[in-house]
């Protein structure tokens, strides 16, 4: 297996239909991390539900407590 396909299936969902592996497996690494949006548009957007997350649990502990 060359550099090139343990970079791509490693670090990736491996190559797409047609693709070729990359002649510099380190650089297309460099490249994909960069791109990486880690709150692209339609998610910046969503409304925060941050302080929901706790919700489920609070109502878990009252139910049992009355049991």
């Amino acid at each position: 297996m060359s550099l090139a396909s343990i970079a791509i299936n490693r670090f990736g969902y491996g190559l797409a239909a047609g693709d070729s592996p990359p002649r510099n497996p380190e650089a297309w690494l460099l490249r994909q991390l960069e791109a990486f949006d880690p709150a692209p548009p339609a998610i910046a957007t969503r409304a925060t539900t941050r302080g929901k997350t706790a919700e489920p649990l609070e109502t878990l502990r009252s139910f049992r407590a009355q049991v």
